[in-house]
């Protein structure tokens, strides 16, 4: 069954057409799902009926921005009531603060003037099951596959990372089981440079908060411990359950081990983006 929801036209805080105008944005879009976007979203408010973020955690398209700048976002192509024929999809950030009952919805006009609506108007709207992309991208260009043996939940993202002294894909695979998570992360030259096991546990300073412990075994002459701890440690903090990371990112030519500072520094940098598109595949949010 198609899952159907409405909600009511509510001004925004007109931060949204900055981050739509941007050519990443665009080109993805695109690229995706066929329209260039408005400048600018139509915002709703009181979705219902509740399960519009589950939807799009099943059935939308994770962005994963080029830069750490910006946060993950799902994107579904939906249909509006009122305009079946005009191309459109709801944007939402991955974030904590983000309102429960709200929505975001680009298309190639604005919808205010389009179909003449104000605040306080109803809209309705489905999924576009005909444009329903799914799955995983970066802005640059990325996937992730799912499957694995019963009792567990299996897949993979990718993300480029770019700086002056060149460019590397970052891969992350994982299998996920009810205790605990196991991660591939390579780059380059795939190889095992390190191996990081973190256990979950309050914060010895605010027991409130979540913290992790973890322990690391390097390979002689590597250095992927600086990706698989802190990968290690996000993700049991995240997921509340133990996670182990194997790590080997090779970007150097072949049989030396020689990169940029800012180089290494990207890479190290983009471990909380591989880990938060992971802990929002596992259905778990941001």
């Amino acid at each position: 069954m198609t899952p159907r929801f409405a909600g009511t036209v509510a001004s925004g805080a007109h931060e949204a057409g900055g981050f739509v105008a941007l050519p990443w944005f665009r080109d993805w879009l695109k690229s995706r799902f066929g329209f260039d976007p408005f400048s600018g979203t139509l915002n709703l408010r009181d979705v219902s009926p509740d399960g519009l973020a589950e939807t799009l955690l099943r059935r939308g398209t994770a962005l994963v921005p080029p830069s750490d700048q910006f946060c993950l976002s799902m994107v579904l192509p939906v249909k509006l009531d009122r305009a079946p024929e005009e191309p459109a999809a709801i944007v939402r950030p991955l974030v904590a603060a983000y309102p429960a009952g709200a929505a975001e919805i680009v298309a190639p006009v604005r919808l205010r003037e389009r179909l003449g609506l104000a605040d306080g108007d109803e809209l309705a709207f489905q999924v576009d099951d005909g444009r329903t992309a799914g799955g995983w991208r970066a802005a640059g260009e990325a996937g992730v596959q799912a499957g694995g043996p019963a009792g567990v939940q299996a897949g993979a993202v990718a993300v480029d990372v770019e700086t002056s002294g060149g460019q590397v894909r970052l891969s992350a695979s994982w299998s996920k089981t009810a205790d605990g998570i196991t991660v591939q992360l390579y780059g380059g030259l795939p190889h095992v440079g390190a191996v990081a096991v973190a256990y979950p546990r309050p914060s010895l300073r605010d027991p409130s908060r979540p913290s992790a412990t973890s322990s690391v075994l390097t390979r002689l002459g590597h250095k992927d411990d600086f990706l698989a701890r802190p990968a290690s440690e996000l993700l049991a903090k995240a997921l509340d359950a133990p996670a182990v990371v194997v790590a080997g990112v090779h970007v150097g030519p072949s049989g030396t081990y020689q990169a940029p500072g800012d180089l290494v520094d990207a890479l190290i940098g983009a471990v909380p983006r591989l880990v938060e598109a992971i802990v929002a595949a596992v259905g778990r949010g941001s």
